[in-house]
């Protein structure tokens, strides 16, 4: 059994969430922090909040979301994620649902057994600690996964801006196919910070100071993560575990221990991406296109942040390379004609 909720910060909210109308008695949550706040309890069930934007007036949801008052197991667990018709091509889109929040993170979680997948989540920062777009708190044993989000973070002040924030000690999380990427050098793209385990495939990071962070306790295995235009790939603390390896950047070091030492890593790269907030990979790419390890989470997902399949031996980053690719969502629009599903 699984249940269906809708967010579209268009309506006029006040329903009960079951379906995409904007208004009437069961039009959709205005915004996501409604649906939280409506449907807390424990679940039966799993259940999957698709959030929208269904009329031409695309309002940002700009309240910050706190998930808590869930019980969850790993069969009854929640998801939170974009309508796969309606969800970003890898680039930015104000046409699209996207949550964009000021001095104050983005998505705190506070329960166990959540997923997030295919959002745009948007923190911008002037003031404050500890701005971060997905933020994980102590919470128990349960799992998380994260994937297929395009994430940016502005700062132009504040401290402790990141964007995904994994601060449990307990927990376990797999992070992959997102794109990570920050302005005004926010503090670190992706931390993993003394948690239980931490499994990161085939992210994208740009514009951090730390790309990401590992713990000093915990186990974090990081494999094809693509690291551009940040000032450190890696913070340099805690060990990484054995497997770790096949990431790239265009600095001189990945600035990690590895136990046993990484395999398949490239350093001192030049990228080629599609434009400025397009981290699409292009025909000419000499940095990452090919040089990945094919299916480092062992069946985990076998797409990348658009849903082209990964062929052969797969690319570093969340962009797998293809010249054509399927049918697009109806309403997304693509840079320079490029058709990607």
């Amino acid at each position: 059994m699984a249940a269906t909720y809708y967010v579209d910060r268009d309506s006029t909210g006040g329903g009960t969430g079951t379906t995409q109308a904007l208004s009437g008695a069961d039009c959709a949550y205005q915004t996501l922090q409604e649906f939280v706040t409506a449907r807390a309890g424990t679940l039966t069930e799993s259940v999957t909040v698709y959030c929208c934007s269904a009329d031409a007036a695309h309002t940002a949801d700009t309240t910050a979301c706190t998930v808590t008052g869930f019980t969850t197991t790993e069969a009854n667990y929640l998801e939170i994620a974009s309508l796969p018709a309606q969800r970003h091509a890898g680039v930015w889109s104000d046409t699209i649902y996207r949550l964009s929040v000021t001095d104050g993170s983005a998505i705190t979680i506070n329960d166990e057994w959540v997923k997030i997948t295919g959002m745009q989540l948007k923190t911008n920062t002037t003031t404050g600690d500890g701005r971060n777009a997905i933020s994980v708190t102590t919470v128990g044993t349960g799992t998380f996964w994260f994937s297929k989000n395009l994430i940016q973070c502005a700062r132009s002040g504040g401290t402790n801006v990141r964007g995904i924030n994994i601060a449990d000690s307990t927990a376990t999380a797999y992070i992959w196919n997102n794109i990570v990427y920050g302005s005004g050098t926010p503090t670190v793209g992706i931390r993993q910070y003394n948690q239980a385990a931490t499994y990161t495939y085939n992210n994208t990071v740009s514009g951090f100071t730390n790309g990401m962070e590992a713990p000093t306790t915990g186990t974090v295995t990081a494999i094809n993560n693509l690291f551009s235009g940040n000032t450190n790939a890696s913070n340099g603390a805690g060990t990484y575990a054995a497997g770790t390896g096949y990431n790239a950047t265009d600095l001189s070091t990945m600035n990690y221990t590895v136990t046993g030492g990484s395999v398949g890593d490239r350093l001192s790269q030049t990228f080629s991406f599609v434009g400025a907030g397009d981290f699409h990979l292009t025909s000419t790419d000499g940095g990452a296109r090919d040089y990945g390890t094919t299916n480092p989470g062992s069946g985990l997902y076998s797409d990348d942040v658009d849903g082209a399949t990964r062929t052969g031996t797969w690319d570093i980053g969340a962009d797998e390379y293809t010249a054509g690719g399927g049918p697009a969502p109806s309403n997304v629009i693509f840079p320079r004609g490029r058709l990607r599903w």
